[in-house]
């Protein structure tokens, strides 16, 4: 990734601490933080609008378990130890694990370990609907949860990066074209089936300042600087056809709507109508707030499937709580504040209910459990040679972040 990218990482985090950046004695660990959560789509992210650093998410993800010790106002911070089987027995948790020899597996929450066949999977490790899917520089490969080698996808070039759908149903290919003026999209189904010949459930291409973020069969949610170019007005605007935005070909390829959030302030949403298969039902985006009875009820009209309010309110929710380094906002770290900031790798919660830090080799990281409006601060004690937890977008029983 970029050195000016990089340096803005890293100064946000020390402004967040009112001090200066550590160094690490590992620069690729930074890296490695920064990739785990998929390196190009946060570096556009971060490009889009410097004042948007605080939507930084850096890390993959992993989960904690309740109950924490909760701070002593009078002492700081405190933390409890929490081991791999509490967690595990707890939360389901799930780790990548290296076995000294270069082969990962998943040790999942039943203490079972699952080989995933690919070189390093640097990019992250996502547990899908049915399968997880493994991410390195060049590939993507799925492996069932009972070990069953699926299918693996070549990445088209260096800078294609992915997308998980919240659910895990779907993921998408994304790759920029070389002036980083527009992104292909290729949205594909999980399988494990090597006779399903990869086939592509949706293709468009929009223009690079947009960003996908989920989408349902019906409606797409992208992010964009919003405020950039209109402040935040409320009423119809046609950024599609100043900025060329590609909404038609979103149309052209199944979706029935587009909701496009604010990056800075998610909960200001632009809504526009598609036909599906042909394009623009109707010029313009209606704008303003998430929570208004127009967007309500734009979202409604324009999907047919009645799902799109909650799918755009989730994200807007999930988002909200993710971006933002830390999730709680002035929470007390006490005597691991330090720690907390200036360790190299940075794990975040898609579902936005806890962070994780830490190093390879440390013997604890810790824990950040934002699932309620004081948080709380754990140590957890990973398996022997963890290199990251698992990012779960399965939806199961996930409660909705605080």
């Amino acid at each position: 990734m970029s050195g000016d990218i990089e340096s803005l990482l890293r100064s946000e985090m020390a402004q967040r601490v009112d001090a200066a950046p550590a160094a690490t004695e590992d620069p690729g660990l930074a890296d490695l933080a920064i990739a785990g959560a998929g390196r190009i789509r946060h570096r556009r992210r971060v490009a889009a609008a410097a004042s948007g650093a605080g939507l930084l998410v850096l890390g993959a993800a992993t989960f904690v378990w309740q109950p924490w010790v909760a701070p002593d106002p009078q002492e700081g911070t405190l933390a409890a130890d929490t081991s791999t089987t509490e967690v595990q027995n707890e939360f389901a948790m799930e780790f990548v694990v290296e076995d000294g020899d270069g082969r990962y597996s998943v040790l999942n929450s039943e203490g079972t370990s699952v080989a995933i066949d690919v070189a390093s999977p640097d990019y992250g490790v996502f547990r899908l609907d049915g399968a997880y899917m493994a991410e390195t520089e060049s590939q993507v490969a799925f492996t069932g949860f009972d070990g069953a080698a699926g299918e693996v996808y070549e990445k088209p070039t260096m800078e294609t990066y992915t997308r998980v759908n919240y659910g895990g149903t779907q993921f998408a290919m994304v790759t920029p074209d070389a002036a980083y003026t527009v992104e292909e999209h290729r949205l594909q189904d999980v399988t494990l089936a090597d006779s399903a010949g990869q086939a592509v459930d949706a293709t468009f291409t929009t223009a690079y300042a947009l960003t996908l973020m989920d989408w349902s069969a019906s409606t797409a949610v992208f992010t964009a600087d919003l405020q950039g170019v209109n402040g935040g007005g409320i009423g119809e605007y046609h950024f599609d056809e100043q900025f060329k935005w590609g909404l038609e070909s979103v149309g052209a390829a199944g979706f029935e709507s587009v909701a496009v959030t604010d990056l800075e302030d998610p909960g200001y949403v632009c809504v526009a109508d598609l036909e599906a298969g042909v394009g623009l039902a109707d010029d313009g985006e209606q704008c303003g707030s998430l929570d208004s009875a127009v967007i309500q009820d734009e979202l409604v009209a324009t999907a047919s499937d009645d799902a799109a309010p909650e799918l755009v309110r989730e994200y807007v929710e999930y988002s909200q709580a993710t971006y933002t380094f830390p999730m709680i906002e002035d929470f007390d770290f006490g005597e691991y504040q330090e720690r907390y900031f200036e360790t190299g790798l940075y794990w975040t919660d898609p579902y936005g209910r806890w962070e994780l830090t830490g190093n390879l080799g440390d013997e604890t990281w810790l824990l950040l459990d934002a699932s309620t409006e004081e948080g709380s601060l754990s140590e957890l004690t990973p398996p022997a040679g963890a290199v990251m937890p698992v990012l779960d977008y399965t939806r199961l029983s996930r409660p909705r972040p605080r």
